[in-house]
């Protein structure tokens, strides 16, 4: 079993799974002229072993519903503009050093450092700049640290919760964001509260 987002236990994807979700897309991918086969040309870069064995374990090794994540997740990443976002200057937003990859935890897997109490919840910087930050940490990450890599595609998250208080409850961002924060949460080795290691 392996651990998901907020500690939840996953059944681990086989090569069996794998090859079987790989047989699926390559023949979504030959029905030329559907919305699936379009999305599949598009992004087959992103159909990797390591991709395909992530979204099975996170959907407990339901292949079909491993398959219906991937297309939902492909079908956004162009209307949000995911495939470019890497491009954009986020200097603002790291300069609040609330979000941030910070090294390795024992297990290999990098560490996505989330300071709660730095977030200013007062709307100076909108929801929406702040949810298209952490897409960027999240894709750059993605690309950065398993891109054309064999690795299990899984990060740690450590929240440091300490100091946190209502000024930080942002409800606006939690809208938008927390679909994202679900989804992600399901490629987590393991969320962490507070500083220490995170396995």
């Amino acid at each position: 079993m392996g651990k998901g987002g907020a500690g939840k236990q996953h059944i681990q994807a086989t090569q069996q799974h794998v090859d079987q979700l790989l047989e699926a897309f390559t023949e979504l991918r030959a029905q030329r002229g559907s919305n699936e086969a379009e999305l599949l040309d598009k992004y087959w870069w992103l159909i990797s072993d390591t991709t395909l064995r992530r979204f099975i374990t996170a959907n407990n090794c339901d292949v079909d519903a491993a398959q219906a994540q991937i297309l939902s997740h492909l079908e956004w990443r162009g209307p949000y503009g995911v495939d470019t976002i890497t491009e954009e200057d986020f200097s603002d937003m790291a300069a609040l050093n609330e979000l941030y990859w910070r090294g390795f935890n024992n297990k290999g897997y990098p560490i996505l450092v989330w300071n709660a109490a730095r977030h200013n919840a007062s709307g100076v910087i909108p929801a929406e700049r702040y949810t298209r930050y952490f897409v960027y940490l999240l894709e750059t990450g993605a690309r950065d640290f398993f891109g054309g890599s064999e690795k299990p595609g899984l990060f740690s998250i450590m929240l440091n919760a300490k100091g946190v208080g209502r000024r930080n409850i942002d409800f606006a961002m939690m809208k938008l964001a927390g679909p994202i924060i679900e989804v992600s949460g399901e490629m987590c080795s393991r969320w962490v509260g507070g500083w220490g290691n995170s396995e």
